[in-house]
């Protein structure tokens, strides 16, 4: 058998690699990276010196050598604040702070002074935010950062993570389709349904594949940081037409910390909505509470730290009845106590009725680092609320409502390994489970031929659909939807230079992937 020359083997597996990658690499892409440049003053390149990065918020410490180009590339870097010490031969050393944020690339040059001349150089950046966003040359993306103080310094609506989303360019807010995700706004980006919007947490899929969009909401106080990507973004986020939104979550260090809050919108401080509720109807009262907690630190210093979130919502909406709604139902009430709707007696009419929401949001993350080269973390997450009276519209009555259930629950697991100086490996291992459910207020349902005064001359939707006439608005969504999805994730990074190169495999399997109408229209 002939033997096949090496530079055709290694042609091969190059060409093998750039065809694959984009079939593959499917998930959003959590991590930074970093150029140093070193110089003397006159402009010309420092090879060997010694650069050494320190993750402020852990123990993860990298040191390396400029090459002959006086060059550095730290790939795969965790979103946090770092601290840059050059030194060199016959060169003073010089300390910076850089900020990491997700996705970004930035690059810093050190220019270094004669060892005779001794000086110490600090330069304090907050990092990118919405205020400020230096220009990132290593990408094409349009993309703003959102910090963990920018979840601090802005008002949210609704306290939703999505709502600040909104500050980015091209985007906008839009009514979500499904109600599942009622006080989850939606994003749109560039026009669109919101529905087209790739949403990843740790590296992780947080997709809902049935209907689009958001997947598991999280508090803000269990945030890091996020992006939004508005568009050009790279092939890592292919399962999007639209946009993206990557997520990390918040995690423990040395120092003990923790807070509380509590945010309160009471009912007579809710304006009216000319149009959602123009006058002369009576206004809808609305308030809400949120109380939250969050608390972290170190189980063991410099090795092991954890950070827990908790929060708490406890919503009050209502449907008041309009004069015209209210005549109605008493006119209906009126047949009932006459004798004239079979089977019902009565009706009651209440001036309005309440709709209390409940939320439940928790997220627990244990950090590990195993070695100089290995760090690991652990997250989970839940999401549990429901609603009495959903769905129940101003010319509706309770019993045409439902009280609805949705649990979300999510574990996560990253590895993150450095194979050499110039090779590093990150593992994602996920698992999520959603279940909703709506429950009917009352099963009961018939129509009547009204007005009593109809004859044959008269032709109604009674006569041709019988009790299916009216549909109410629970028989147009799913009564109950599951979500089940597993996923691996695997991505290995090389870098020389001033060049990186990034490949991986993303896996997704869904068992359960399944929604049911109501059986019947009543």
């Amino acid at each position: 058998m002939p033997r096949v020359p090496r530079q055709v083997i290694v042609i091969l597996v190059a060409l093998t690699a750039l065809y694959a990658a984009p079939s593959v690499i499917s998930a959003q892409e959590l991590r930074g990276s970093l150029l140093v440049e070193v110089q003397d003053s006159s402009g010309g390149a420092i090879p060997a010196a010694q650069i050494t990065l320190a993750d402020e918020n852990s123990a993860t410490r990298l040191s390396q050598a400029s090459d002959s180009r006086g060059e550095v590339h730290f790939p795969a870097l965790s979103p946090s604040t770092y601290s840059l010490e050059v030194t060199a031969k016959g060169f003073a050393a010089q300390t910076q702070r850089v900020a990491i944020s997700i996705s970004a690339h930035p690059s810093i040059r050190f220019i270094l002074a004669p060892e005779s001349l001794r000086q110490s150089v600090e330069v304090r950046d907050r990092g990118p935010s919405l205020a400020s966003h230096p220009l990132d040359t290593a990408s094409s993306a349009v993309q703003t950062v959102i910090t963990a103080d920018d979840i601090d310094e802005i008002p949210l609506s609704a306290r939703s993570f999505a709502n600040i989303s909104l500050m980015a360019p091209f985007t906008a807010p839009v009514e979500p389709s499904d109600p599942t995700k009622a006080r989850i706004t939606a994003v749109s980006f560039a026009g669109s349904s919101g529905l087209n919007v790739d949403f990843s947490v740790d590296g992780g899929d947080n997709n809902d594949d049935f209907i689009g969009g958001f997947l598991q909401n999280y508090s803000p106080e269990a945030l890091q940081e996020f992006v939004v990507r508005s568009a050009q973004f790279g092939a890592e986020t292919s399962r999007s037409n639209g946009g993206s939104i990557i997520l990390s979550t918040r995690h423990g260090s040395n120092d003990w910390h923790g807070s509380a809050s509590y945010y309160y919108r009471g009912k007579n401080l809710n304006a009216r909505n000319p149009l959602d509720n123009p006058e002369p109807d009576p206004k809808q009262p609305f308030s809400r509470q949120n109380g939250v907690a969050t608390f972290g630190g170190p189980l063991r210093r410099d090795k092991l730290w954890f950070f827990t979130c908790y929060e708490y919502v406890d919503e009050n909406a209502s449907v008041a009845y309009s004069a015209n709604s209210q005549s109605q139902f008493n006119a209906l009430a009126q047949l009932a106590s006459d004798g004239l709707i079979p089977g019902v007696s009565s009706i009651s009419v209440p001036p309005n009725v309440p709709v209390p929401f409940r939320d439940t949001l928790f997220t627990a993350r244990l950090d590990w680092a195993q070695s100089v080269n290995s760090q690991w973390f652990l997250r989970a997450s839940l999401d549990r609320n429901h609603t009495q009276n959903d769905l129940v519209q101003q010319a509706a009555l309770p019993s045409t409502g439902s009280t609805t259930t949705s649990n979300y629950y999510n574990i996560l697991l990253g590895q993150q390994f450095r194979i050499s100086p110039n090779w590093q490996g990150a593992l994602t291992l996920e698992a999520s489970n959603f279940h909703h459910a709506k429950a009917r207020n009352s099963d009961l349902g018939l129509a009547l031929a009204f007005p009593f005064s109809a004859n044959f001359h008269t032709i109604s939707g009674f006569e041709t659909f019988g009790d299916n006439q009216f549909a109410t608005e629970i028989s147009a969504f799913p009564v109950v939807r599951d979500q089940q999805k597993y996923q691996f994730r695997y991505d290995v990074f090389h870098s020389s230079g001033r060049h990186a190169f990034r490949f991986g495999v993303n896996l997704i399997d869904e068992p359960v992937l399944r929604g049911a109408l109501a059986s019947s229209a009543e």
